[in-house]
């Protein structure tokens, strides 16, 4: 019997924490349902102590990722020996999907959004991402919300073992990466035209790092980490679990190779975007001012997002472990990714500013090419409960490797800390609102609060029966 260290005995209490939260969202969503599309709702609020959706507004991005989010509460609880809870959740996920692929299906993709009145006809259909098309068309889908709308089918394929699940995830899988893939310089275009995979092209302004204007028009497309991080977590990783090709260990592989020798870093943080050939750039907002006293004229910065970069590790591990399963790489490669994954969180964590040591906060935009760290958080974008999950859960990924301790802030201070602190600004900064409203497009909560819960399912059942 070991006996659990202090960081153990809270990975175990917050998991209790937020599968209960989890559980009380998702019970919530179910019982909101809507009327008319008959899909876990989207916009959503609190009317008489219970949620009720506000509109039949409906996304593929949304439908996928709460169905994802279902299958996982499913799961958790199919664990803890709930069957009747794990029964529901999947009945439901199922349910879900399966409206969903008929009211936002079409050929071999989901549509971005779809409105509906109250007798369930169609009145607005948006096909790809809002003002990403030439005038006059819409029909640039986005790489990550088109890959996390049919992620469930592989989800519940997993769950039941039902073979047209399979077929669907393959089918669009296939599609998907056939529209969005580079075969000639790797890796994911964050937009592709549905009507014609050869087009990438970008709406919008340019600029080379130091904020100078680029000669890059977007025609080619536009690469970044919505195509590289989101690519594996969203469904690469999944894809290569359930099918274990060439095709999908190689996608996975390349990845990796993007990640480490083609991403660009700066003061610990990760560029956002990349020319077509891997070229880093700014694209419209992720170009911002500089706040620098005593000068006449203005400055900018390439902005990065905390949360993507606190993202990479994790999935580094993730795909490590599977290559390796497979036989793909050999535990000497293995280790050197997750060395790698460390050097990369550790620098994240100390140069950047994106991380509070004092708090375990870690911050939203980021302006990488300021050089003094404490002006580089751009504070009026606020920060994100979904990045803290995600800052959480590849330090829980780090606890499973036993490398928190060579993770080290700037007092003596440890990963070990950094994780207590995280948990604890997490349930303190994000706790679920007992007035919901959410009124946007893609809700976080049903399905990063599941999946915070579901990481945390799976350490501290590992913990507990190394304990007992």
């Amino acid at each position: 019997m070991l006996k659990p260290s202090g960081v153990d005995k809270i990975i175990i209490a917050e998991e209790t924490i937020y599968k209960a939260e989890a559980y009380s969202l998702m019970d919530q969503f179910i019982a909101a349902k809507d009327s008319v599309t008959r899909l876990l709702p989207l916009h959503i609020q609190t009317e008489r102590e219970k949620l009720v959706a506000v509109d039949h507004f409906a996304s593929g991005l949304d439908m996928g990722r709460t169905t994802s989010g279902l299958v996982m509460l499913s799961q958790i609880a199919r664990a803890d020996s709930d069957k009747v809870r794990a029964d529901k959740y999947l009945r439901a996920a199922e349910d879900n999907y399966r409206r969903g692929k008929e009211l936002l299906g079409e050929r071999d993709y989901f549509v971005h959004s779809r409105n509906f009145d109250d007798h369930g006809n169609s009145t607005a259909i948006t096909i790809g991402e809002p003002q990403k098309s030439a005038a006059g068309e819409d029909n640039m889908s986005r790489v990550n919300a088109r890959s996390y709308s049919f992620r469930p089918a592989g989800d519940l394929y997993r769950a039941t073992g039902n073979e047209s699940y399979k077929r669907d995830f393959e089918r669009y899988l296939n599609a998907w990466i056939r529209d969005f893939h580079d075969p000639v310089n790797g890796g994911f275009f964050i937009h592709s035209n549905v009507m014609d995979a050869s087009d990438h092209k970008e709406i919008g302004s340019f600029k080379d790092p130091g904020g100078v204007g680029s000669r890059y028009d977007g025609q080619h497309g536009v690469k970044g980490n919505d195509g590289t991080i989101y690519a594996l977590s969203s469904v690469l990783l999944a894809a290569n679990e359930i099918l274990g090709t060439v095709e999908t260990q190689e996608l996975v592989n390349e990845q990796l190779d993007i990640i480490l020798g083609k991403l660009h870093r700066l003061n610990g943080m990760l560029w956002e975007n990349y020319t077509n050939d891997w070229r880093p750039i700014s694209l419209d907002w992720q170009n911002q001012p500089m706040d620098v006293p005593g000068t006449l004229h203005s400055r900018t910065s390439h902005v990065a997002l905390g949360g993507h970069t606190a993202m990479v590790p994790q999935q580094i591990i993730e795909a490590a472990r599977q290559l390796l399963k497979q036989r793909r790489i050999d535990e000497a490669k293995y280790s050197a990714y997750i060395d790698e994954s460390v050097g990369l969180f550790q620098q994240f964590a100390t140069d950047s500013g994106a991380v509070d040591w004092h708090t375990g906060a870690v911050h939203n935009g980021i302006l990488v090419e300021e050089s003094r760290v404490e002006h580089r958080w751009l504070q009026q974008w606020g920060d994100a409960g979904w990045q803290q999950a995600e800052f959480i859960q590849t330090l829980l990924r780090f606890r499973e490797e036993n490398r928190l301790r060579d993770i080290s802030g700037p007092h003596d201070n440890t990963g070990e800390e950094l994780l207590e602190l995280s948990e604890k600004y997490y349930t303190t900064t994000y706790p679920l609102s007992v007035s919901y409203l959410f009124e946007g497009f893609g809700n976080p909560d049903p399905y990063h609060r599941p999946q915070l819960a579901y990481y945390h399912h799976g350490v501290a059942s590992s913990l507990n029966a190394r304990i007992l």
